[in-house]
């Protein structure tokens, strides 16, 4: 920790000697910035000096040039969404070969770039959504600033670990997967995709304590429902009925068309045997005790998304109240937050 403390503290007084010498003329500023890379390049927070002068270089541009810088990343971003939608569409018409392709091409052409690594002071996500972003600082009190990388990485490694887990490469694709987690440790869908790995290869007990792991970061209702349907599976494999039963029943209360879970119900009244009846309402709060399952969602994401919700509300950002409020309605089913989201205006008064 000293030595994270440290660098901090080391890179920071070098940055704040290099901000206070800019003057708010791009004109000069550009050139002075420039410099000060140039000054820094062999020092030992090389990296994270010019990546911070890089920030301040296209904060001092003038709008049109940012806009072409802009341009360029976006068309650069495209190019790689572009390849992921070529490699879905593939997967769609099930040539998993060309798909795998198109995907390996562009992972080695993003590492061999190697931009966004993290350095003593910061460290780099791909968040889907604001509350991943929420929750990862809120779960993990990162010590280093977590910034956001503009590139899908996320979303080309579980492509790719999707594809290769199609092609039976569960190695391969196990290796993709754990890279999509590091990129977005806190996504439902990118961590139900890395538990599959394991209910493939029957090493059940890691799929369940993967799954038991996705519980407190979930903050959509039918990832919920996937996470008690995981927890169903494993103990139906174990052939201990109530608890299957009692898990399958809690993930149809968060989704409850979901034809999977009500046939894993129905096998279950097969090979369970005449005598076997379904848990009431008692016995599925007694079996979730018991096994240490958690019950419902998790209360601290809930709160999060209520106090966030609510602070919003009160500077008026009507799609951020929205956005909040509609996490912890969607988690809870709770008639107040439903109120307070039918009472706020139906345009959103930002721009």
């Amino acid at each position: 920790m000293g030595g994270i403390t440290m660098a901090k503290e080391d890179f920071d007084s070098i940055m704040q000697e290099i901000t206070a010498g800019l003057t708010g003329d791009h004109e000069k500023d550009v050139p002075y910035l420039h410099d000060k890379c140039e000054a820094y390049k062999n020092h030992k927070y090389a990296k994270e000096i010019i990546r911070a002068c890089g920030r301040l270089l296209f904060a001092a541009l003038p709008k049109e040039k940012k806009d072409e810088l802009n341009k360029i990343t976006e068309n650069h971003l495209l190019g790689i969404r572009s390849v992921i939608e070529e490699a879905q569409f593939n997967v769609y018409q099930k040539r998993f070969d060309v798909a795998k392709d198109l995907l390996v091409a562009a992972v080695e052409k993003v590492e061999k770039l190697d931009m966004y690594q993290d350095d003593a002071v910061s460290e780099y996500h791909t968040f889907y959504e604001p509350m991943e972003d929420i929750l990862y600082k809120y779960r993990n009190q990162p010590k280093k600033a977590s910034r956001q990388a503009p590139e899908p990485f996320s979303d080309l490694y579980l492509n790719l670990g999707s594809v290769l887990f199609e092609l039976g490469d569960m190695d391969a694709a196990k290796v993709a997967l754990e890279k999509a987690v590091r990129w977005n440790p806190i996504n439902a869908p990118i961590a139900f995709e890395h538990a599959e790995i394991y209910k493939k290869k029957g090493d059940m007990d890691e799929f369940f304590r993967l799954t038991i792991q996705i519980f407190p970061n979930v903050y959509r209702s039918k990832h919920l429902a996937r996470c008690y349907r995981n927890i169903g599976y494993y103990f139906v494999e174990k052939k201990q009925w109530k608890v299957a039963a009692s898990c399958l029943l809690l993930s149809l209360h968060y989704d409850k068309e979901n034809s999977m879970a009500q046939s894993e119900l129905w096998f279950i009244q097969q090979k369970a045997g005449a005598d076997f009846s379904m848990p009431s309402n008692e016995e599925i709060v007694d079996v979730v005790k018991q096994y240490n399952i958690p019950l419902g969602a998790d209360r601290d994401v809930v709160g999060i998304a209520i106090s966030i919700g609510e602070d919003s509300e009160k500077d008026g950002q009507i799609a951020a109240t929205k956005y909040f409020y509609g996490i912890a309605y969607d988690l809870t089913g709770i008639d107040e937050i439903k109120e307070r989201l039918d009472a706020l205006p139906e345009e959103a008064d930002e721009d």
